[in-house]
């Protein structure tokens, strides 16, 4: 895997702590900790500077780049024009750690350190405030100012219509890092510091769930919310469909402190922790959101559906492709790819209504004979049903069919207590393979049938893919980092004064704060042993918790090394190197993989996935097979039911505690 290649980089005077990119690319926003903020235009230099009194956190643009948001420490929403003359400034109560604007640039919000919701008009007036009480980390407005989503420290994300009545609420697993919702606020992307990317509809719904492999470092919904960017603090860019489905990942050859993304997916800045920022162009993209859309065009074009409109918008991007217009290029395929699925669901949904109603009233018509078998079918396409897999939906409403004609043709007789009996949900024997090569995938010949009479399903393509990487899992170790708590405030020490304050809102008690020499960072305290954890007996002074030979050794002369392979290890995790760490996650997840094939449940749509993570441990790809991993594991769960990511932590957890951590002498 390539990694991007700069094509500019910008110094500041420190580190630099946020970054925000127009929609069109042309501006790049950032905000350091030598308490300014520099607007830069696509080639790198510096439009305009503006100086505030402390560090800057939040920043936002609004849509045409007239007006830009920025957050500071000095407890001040500034609004800047495009010129880099201030419009308004208003203070808070609070560090000002994340801040948004409309679309439109009609309307501001800002989030407190406090948990302090503000929403402003374009004016810096004082719309209203909600009080979260924990401490804001993140903070998106949608296109037309209806929607305000707030991130918290807590875990808790908070959503407020334009009238600061809270719409809706959700819980995360972990500290929120990042929250960005769409132009019409039906669609927000939620990152959290355990690694999970959330999606969620207008009332706050979880869609689906996807593992980034790392703890997010900016988050955006792009390309008419049809992508969601994600930049992690493992050095990835990936980009997301709105399926949840990973389409592009690259490293980026920094390490990230903050990402931005425009609206083309192609122009990319990332803040660094050495007072640079870099600027990228992405062009890759548009070649790999191209190849995407052929391919889900070709599998609704096998279903017989006619996407001729589809197609000539493909051709269409392609031809933009070719004159360099790689942004322009990524949305027309992108609109492509919409247009065909719109039609393809029509198209199964139809006839998937279609299916139920010819089954229900075959089964209804025929009550007098066996429709057991033709019921639970039946049943598993309802379910499928209600979970929108149109797919299977038709797959078991063959089935269901199939085995209601079988019944009428054989005129098998009804057996008592049939339909308490079919309640029960007794198993159904599936074949899997036949979903298979319903998706369009490769699926084995079947081996000559053996002289017993023994019932074999054969395994589809995602299960033979399972097989391929493995069959045994071995014990798992691992635990869940702990997030330091936010550091303490003691309010303002000032009245309330701002040319943008209402001053008929009560804006509430003054305080005093105290001053920071360094601004509150979200890190991580690692779940490591104490020393007499690590050894059989109580650590002495000198020994630090390890096994010792009889005789004395040199402590310079040890290393650490993988309990697993014996290797030097420095790059440790948990305790094991990262290789190791890597074939433990991805054994988990084939072993699941093959679990799941094996309870009956449909597993086809996981061939990708296990093609990408053997690929990936191949490759020696180390941090790839774990985030792909991790996004089976997600898939499973959805499939199951089951926690398998607690399950997996739990066991890694366990065994991370039995091992000692162990020495060698260098050479």
């Amino acid at each position: 895997m390539a990694d991007l290649e700069p094509a500019w980089e910008y110094r500041t005077d420190d580190n630099v702590w946020a970054a925000c990119l127009s929609n069109d690319g042309q501006l790049l926003v950032i905000g350091s900790w030598d308490s300014s903020a520099y607007a830069l235009d696509r080639s790198g230099e510096v439009l305009w500077k503006h100086k505030t009194s402390d560090y800057v956190k939040g920043i936002g643009i609004s849509s045409d780049g007239q007006l830009t948001v920025v957050g500071s420490y000095d407890r001040y929403i500034y609004a800047i024009k495009s010129s880099g003359k201030l419009a308004w400034r208003y203070k808070t109560e609070n560090y000002v750690r994340a801040v948004g604007v409309s679309g439109d640039g009609e309307y501001v919000a800002a989030g407190s350190w406090r948990g302090t919701v503000y929403f402003l008009d374009k004016r810096g007036k004082l719309l209203w405030k909600q009080r979260i009480g924990s401490p804001i980390i993140d903070l998106s407005v949608s296109g037309d100012g209806g929607l305000v989503v707030a991130g918290c420290e807590d875990g808790t994300v908070h959503a407020y219509d334009s009238a600061g009545d809270e719409r809706w609420n959700y819980k995360c697993g972990g500290v929120v890092t990042n929250v960005t919702t769409s132009q019409s606020g039906n669609k927000t992307a939620v990152a959290s510091k355990d690694t999970l990317l959330v999606y969620l509809g207008a009332q706050g719904e979880l869609k689906w769930k996807f593992h980034l492999g790392g703890s997010s470092k900016g988050l955006y919904l792009i390309q008419d919310d049809e992508i969601v960017v994600a930049f992690t603090d493992n050095n990835f860019l990936q980009y997301v469909n709105s399926d949840g489905t990973l389409i592009f990942m690259r490293r980026i050859p920094e390490e990230i402190w903050e990402g931005a993304v425009a609206n083309d997916g192609i122009s990319v800045a990332v803040a660094t922790k050495d007072n640079r920022s870099i600027f990228f162009e992405n062009t890759e993209l548009a070649g790999v959101v191209l190849e995407t859309t052929q391919l889900t065009l070709e599998k609704v074009i096998s279903d017989n559906i006619d996407i001729s409109k589809a197609q000539q918008m493909h051709r269409k991007a392609g031809d933009l492709l070719s004159d360099g217009k790689h942004g322009d290029a990524v949305h027309l395929a992108l609109e492509a790819q919409t247009l065909a699925r719109e039609m393809h669901s029509t198209h199964m949904g139809d006839r998937a209504k279609y299916l139920l109603e010819e089954v229900d009233t075959l089964i209804a018509e025929n009550s007098n004979l066996d429709m057991r078998k033709a019921i639970r079918y039946l049943e598993k396409a309802r379910r499928g049903l209600n979970e929108d897999k149109l797919e299977r939906v038709i797959f078991y409403g063959e089935q269901a069919k199939a085995a209601a004609q079988d019944a009428i043709e054989k005129e098998t007789p009804a057996v008592e207590d049939d339909l308490f009996r079919a309640s029960l949900g007794e198993p159904v024997d599936t074949d899997e393979s036949a979903v298979d090569r319903m998706l369009g995938m490769d699926v084995p010949e079947e081996e000559p049938a053996p002289d017993e009479d023994v019932d074999e399903e054969e395994p589809g393509r995602a299960d033979e893919l399972a097989d391929e990487i493995g069959d045994t899992v071995p014990e798992m170790g691992g635990g869940e980092p702990a997030v330091d708590g936010p550091v303490e405030d003691e309010g303002l020490e000032t009245p309330l004064e701002d040319v943008g304050e209402d001053e008929d809102i009560d804006i509430g008690e003054e305080d005093t704060i105290e001053g920071l020499e360094e601004p509150p960072e979200e890190t991580v305290d690692l779940d490591t042993e104490t020393p007499g954890e690590l050894a059989d007996e109580p650590a002495e002074d000198g020994e630090r918790g390890v096994e010792r030979d009889d005789d004395e050794i040199d402590e310079e002369g040890l290393q650490d090394v993988c309990p697993n392979c014996g290797e030097a290890a420095g790059n440790m995790e948990d305790g094991q190197c990262r290789s190791c760490v890597s074939d433990e996650v991805m054994q988990f997840a084939v072993a699941e993989a093959k679990k799941a094939h094996k309870d009956g449940n449909d597993i086809s749509m996981l061939a990708s996935d296990l093609k990408s993570v053997k690929a990936a441990r191949q490759a020696k790809e180390y941090d790839d097979v774990i985030a792909i991993s991790e996004n089976l594991i997600t898939s499973l769960e959805e499939i199951t039911g089951e926690r398998l990511h607690e399950e997996m932590n739990l066991r890694r957890s366990g065994k991370r505690k039995k091992k000692k951590k162990k020495k060698r002498l260098l050479g």
